[in-house]
């Protein structure tokens, strides 16, 4: 299937003097889901894994290529760890295998997948802008792995992978280069004039693994600028039940955006609750 990425993203026609209220509603709804959270028993449904900081493209929306931030490449023995944390939790939620980069420049890639399908039931996706798709990748990924594959050349590239595949789990996205998407916590340009003070659900849902084991506080965190722990010292148990994590939603569920998120302008929810 083949979708305009700002239908997919359920992105609202109003301007943002419009958009603005709209959003503290939702928030408020949002909100309410979250007031006796406990991370002992609510554990985040999403985790995502940088295997690497790289990407192969220059995109206006994404700080990639155009500030100073951490570099590398995780060590296999840390992934296998982030791993068997994610087994001894009995984990079950989703598996990102992308963070900040374009994934399939690690070309260790498919021996990740196979590594985190030997050791949890998981559904794991990857996003990627598919310049580096060969047929032979391709055979070589399981079909039970989703590939949300973010096209910048008009379609050009869905073109060529629908002819190399033989099944695998795609969702086709056309994009533009020079789309508006957030300031990534003011890392890029922003047309809102004030970052919002809002309620977020990241810290509630998600945990981010960078190459390095530091755990930042969400995928806007580029410069790891707030840590919530280290995967290689810590458990992720540890870490989502840990001050760093608690400090920050004590915060957010008083709307309270304070450090990196004093910068953000995300509107701090993915779906439409009214």
């Amino acid at each position: 299937m083949v979708f305009s990425y700002s239908a997919w993203r359920g992105e609202h026609p109003l301007p943002l003097a419009l958009k603005y209220p709209l959003f503290k509603v939702v928030s408020w709804r949002m909100k309410k889901k979250y007031p006796s959270f406990n991370p002992d028993e609510h554990t985040f449904e999403y985790i995502a894994i940088q295997t690497q900081t790289e990407c192969n493209y220059d995109c206006s929306f994404c700080p990639n290529n155009k500030i100073e931030r951490p570099h590398g490449t995780m060590k296999k023995r840390l992934f296998k760890k982030i791993i068997e944390d994610l087994a001894d939790m009995n984990y079950t939620g989703t598996v990102f295998l992308h963070l900040m980069n374009e994934p399939f420049i690690d070309k260790r890639m498919v021996d990740f997948i196979d590594i985190a399908r030997s050791r949890i039931r998981s559904k794991i996706i990857i996003f990627t802008n598919g310049s580096l798709l060969t047929e032979e990748l391709i055979k070589r990924i399981p079909e039970d792995v989703k590939i949300l594959l973010n096209d910048y050349t008009g379609g050009k590239i869905i073109e060529r992978v629908k002819v190399m595949n033989a099944g695998l789990n795609f969702i086709f996205r056309v994009r533009s280069d020079n789309e508006y998407l957030s300031n990534r916590a003011g890392n890029v340009f922003s047309p809102t004039k004030s970052p919002y003070k809002l309620f977020c659900v990241r810290p509630f849902r998600n945990i981010y693994v960078g190459f390095d084991g530091r755990v930042p506080l969400c995928c806007q965190d580029w410069k790891f600028e707030e840590v919530m722990g280290n995967a290689r010292k810590q458990s992720l148990q540890e870490i989502w039940s840990g001050n760093e994590y608690e400090k920050k939603r004590k915060e957010l569920l008083k709307s309270e955006r304070n450090g990196l998120c004093a910068k953000c302008d995300w509107r701090g929810f993915t779906e439409w609750v009214l």
